[in-house]
């Protein structure tokens, strides 16, 4: 088991769980913030979460650069779609989330609202995948 293995899976889960909170909590709570306060509490979230996001997402790359450095011929497949689902979570994040994102900082509006959601939706869906897969590869290995 090579620590890029390890790596990825701590740091898959820690963000998929983080994206199940956003989707079932954070997003839906948006529109309960009153006018006055959305300014200001847009510009903290967005703080904040890149704060709990950017240093676990700069862990899985890493963790899935050195699971392929140290693994590459017996997990190829498995690092094939762990990658590609995290890459999938940039993309997803690049293209919805943050014009989204950009697009809130005059107020808040529902249809920016479930765009957001379902970007997160799809960002969810891919970091389950980066998760769950190099989990079952460390099942498979015991």
């Amino acid at each position: 088991m090579s620590w890029g293995l390890i790596i990825t899976l701590v740091s898959g889960w820690y963000l998929t769980g983080l994206s199940w909170v956003v989707a079932l909590v954070i997003y839906p709570s948006f529109r309960l913030v009153p006018d006055k306060s959305w300014e200001e509490f847009h510009q903290h979230h967005s703080k904040m979460i890149a704060v709990a996001v950017t240093p676990l997402w700069a862990a899985e790359a890493l963790g899935i650069i050195l699971w392929a450095l140290s693994d590459y011929s017996s997990d190829l497949l498995a690092i094939i779609i762990t990658g590609a689902a995290a890459l999938g979570t940039v993309l997803f994040t690049v293209f919805g989330a943050v014009p989204a994102h950009q697009a809130f900082q005059t107020g808040f509006n529902p249809e920016l609202e479930r765009q957001l959601t379902l970007s997160n939706w799809l960002r969810t869906a891919a970091w389950t995948i980066a998760a769950i897969t190099p989990t079952v590869v460390l099942v498979q290995s015991w």
